[in-house]
């Protein structure tokens, strides 16, 4: 199982994709701190540095347009390529299971977004308030167990719906564009309890911020035991 996770995170494609999409990202970041800016002084050191460093991924949709993007790109790579080449058929006759295989390359795509993006956030952040020390170490503090909850729920959730999508599609191409529709679509039509942002974050706890999210981890692991079970029965070609 480490060799098939060790495997799928040095894939060179997939790699490529996350290099590019780090700029982007990074740009949506720095983009929506900008905008923050206009509101307040981020030298004065009681300001609530915190709540910015959460709401740059729950109220960031520029971030959650691109990391969509990524997702269905690195999931439709990871998850379709093979079998649209006929590797798939080297791969599944390793003496793994097909369970252990598609369970290596959902949790080495999950990595790899979630690391990606927390890094990234944190770094951005970090850089953009650098001139107000004592305030940024304060906020990484109060803040980050809420933005690894986050993009733990977030990521799972975007994963789960992408590997579902590829592992059902015909090819490469209509995986990526579905897995992309079907995760933005809830944007465009403003279904609410679909989308990744969560208003009044800093009223709430811990357990009770993570609770909000059920829908999500709900619907994510429907996704993740279908995609399981589809991989299984469906022929590798």
């Amino acid at each position: 199982m480490r060799a098939l996770v060790k495997h799928e995170l040095q894939e060179p494609t997939k790699l490529s994709v996350l290099l590019l999409f780090s700029v982007l990202i990074s740009a949506a970041y720095k983009a929506f701190l900008i905008g923050y800016r206009s509101s307040f002084s981020s030298t004065y050191p009681h300001f609530h540095l915190h709540r910015v460093f959460v709401e740059m991924g729950h109220s960031n949709m520029t971030f959650y347009l691109f990391a969509t993007l990524m997702a269905s790109f690195i999931v439709g790579i990871s998850t379709r390529t093979e079998r649209d080449t006929g590797v798939a058929l080297s791969i599944y006759a390793l003496p793994y299971s097909r369970k252990a295989i598609l369970t290596a390359k959902f949790f080495s795509n999950f990595l790899l977004i979630f690391v990606y993006s927390l890094a990234l956030h944190v770094v951005v952040f970090v850089l953009h308030f650098s001139g107000t020390l004592e305030g940024v170490l304060k906020a990484l503090r109060e803040g980050i167990p809420f933005v690894i909850i986050f993009y733990i729920i977030v990521t799972f959730y975007v994963v789960s719906l992408s590997s579902f999508v590829a592992i059902s599609s015909p090819n490469t191409y209509v995986a990526i564009m579905v897995s992309f529709l079907a995760l933005y679509f809830p944007v465009l039509a403003n279904i609410k309890w679909l989308m990744p942002a969560l208003t009044e974050w800093w009223e709430a706890g811990l357990s009770t911020y993570a609770t909000s999210f059920k829908t999500l981890i709900f619907l994510s692991t429907v996704l993740f035991i279908a995609y399981i079970i589809i991989g299984e029965r469906r022929d590798v070609r």
